[in-house]
């Protein structure tokens, strides 16, 4: 069975935007996912582990955290919307065949995350309520569910996305999954040696996000917690951003090295090199602002910053290592434009004033912070 007989043919109503806008807005969206993204995916497992910790202010984190969690999964949700539409837009050809072949566990991501939804919302409900910090064991029970199924739902993204990215396996998936010409949607990629090496150095990315965060919660967002707790996080934010950042090297030498032959050679020798070099170092900046300023109050506003950049420098990487594979099968750059001013406006406008809404609340959080530090 030829590949490309599975690849869906080429749209004739075209981009309704130029290339350039769509690479742009998917990058871009799909870097503002990451943040709130990683807190789920290493962030919820490591409140988890912290809560069981003897020391006061690592469970106060804990808390706080898995407190903060039901907003930073809506809004993540919210910001994985303009990723996933230009994900769709661009990549049709693919995307789509793809999760048909894994139809069953796509699918089941609405239903996995709202499980985990309600299982954070459980333990969130649990802290405020339970008697001098006790949660029944049921609530707590309902957080470590959450902490496993955002793991599962990592799992089945990066198993949709490794394969997207490989049309050629596509037949051989299809005659194993499927009869005549039709297919079980049972595919999965958990025999492939290469999407747990890409789970292993995105999850230490995900960490190195959640060191970050410990450091801008204690910084911009403690203001009603006490000096010890925010002396705590400017402590433990460069140590955990350190434990992570071994996991994310060893991740990446693994999966750089999974790579064939000649994605290796573009990442690292050809014209994609600056862009994977800048992400494979990108995290020494967050780094060396955390212990440089362990002694700065404020040091976790430019260390989300830095954090921000890192994770642009990686989607920028990932794009191009996956047009890179896909180039053998489909020129994604190479549909016809026709514009729709219309929904580009209207994607824009909408596009700014949820920005504009998710920035004033943050900035609300900050000013109360700032008040209740002034006030102490």
């Amino acid at each position: 069975m030829d590949p490309n007989g599975l690849i869906a043919p080429v749209n004739e109503l075209g981009y309704p935007a130029p290339f350039w806008f769509l690479i742009f807005f998917r990058v871009l969206g799909f870097t503002l996912h990451l943040l709130p993204m990683n807190l789920w995916y290493a962030g919820t497992i490591t409140a988890m582990l912290l809560g069981l910790s003897r020391i006061p202010e690592a469970r106060r984190f804990s808390a706080r955290l898995m407190s903060q969690m039901p907003f930073i999964i809506a809004f993540g949700v919210n910001l994985g919307i303009v990723p996933l539409l230009f994900l769709q837009v661009m990549g049709y050809r693919v995307f789509y065949s793809a999760t048909i072949l894994m139809a069953w566990q796509w699918l089941a991501v609405i239903a996995l995350l709202c499980l985990a939804y309600y299982g954070v919302y459980i333990y969130a409900v649990g802290l405020r309520t339970a008697k001098q910090g006790q949660l029944k064991a049921w609530q707590r029970a309902s957080g470590w569910a959450s902490a496993l199924l955002f793991i599962l739902i990592a799992v089945i993204f990066h198993s949709a996305m490794s394969t997207m990215a490989d049309p050629g396996s596509w037949p051989a998936i299809a005659e194993q999954t499927g009869r005549a010409a039709a297919v079980y949607g049972t595919a999965h990629s958990l025999a492939d040696p290469h999407m747990w090496v890409r789970m292993l150095f995105f999850f230490g990315l995900a960490l190195t996000t959640t060191a970050a965060y410990v450091s801008f919660d204690g910084a911009m967002l403690a203001g009603h917690e006490t000096d010890d707790y925010r002396k705590w996080t400017r402590g433990f934010a460069p140590q955990l951003y350190t434990a992570a950042l071994v996991v994310y090297g060893i991740g990446g030498l693994l999966y750089s090295g999974s790579w064939e032959a000649g994605l290796r050679d573009y990442m690292t020798a050809g014209s994609a090199l600056p862009f994977a070099a800048l992400a494979a170092i990108g995290p020494a900046i967050p780094l060396g602002l955390l212990w440089l300023g362990r002694n700065a109050a404020k040091i976790g506003l430019w260390v989300i910053l830095a954090q921000f950049l890192v994770l642009g420098l990686h989607a920028i990487a990932r794009q191009l290592a996956q047009n890179f594979r896909l180039a053998p099968y489909l020129d994604i750059a190479a549909d016809p434009v026709k514009m729709q001013v219309g929904p580009l406006v209207m994607f824009l406008v909408s596009f700014v004033l949820g920005l504009g809404v998710l920035g004033w609340i943050v900035a609300k959080l900050v000013q109360a912070n700032r008040n209740a530090v002034s006030s102490a």
